[in-house]
């Protein structure tokens, strides 16, 4: 219980964070995605986890997940339309190009 505690509080919003030993358990059921140890208050070693990023059934399913500086993007490309996805991020990208532009 405390370890799930702890790897809660170490997730970010919206994601789930799982321990090696549940990792082990359903790698097969769920993508994951390997993350950097890290140290936690009351467990003397550290801790390797996995951020859960769906789960697997699709044959064909590719997820792309990306985390720099506080942001984070996703995208699953089993569920949704290749074309539709480079066009949804050509649209972020140029809101991102625009508050740049506009703060600078």
């Amino acid at each position: 219980m405390n370890l799930a505690s702890r790897l809660e509080g170490a997730a970010h919003p919206g994601t789930i964070l799982i321990a090696h030993d549940t990792w082990s358990l359903v790698k097969d059921a769920v993508h994951a995605k390997e993350t950097p140890s890290f140290k936690v208050k009351g467990i003397a070693q550290a801790i390797q986890a996995y951020e859960v990023l769906g789960r697997s059934g699709a044959p064909s399913a590719k997820i792309i997940c990306r985390n720099v500086g506080g942001l984070r993007v996703t995208i699953d490309l089993g569920r949704s339309d290749p074309d539709q996805a480079v066009r949804m991020l050509k649209e972020l990208i140029g809101e991102i190009d625009g508050d740049a532009r506009s703060v600078g």
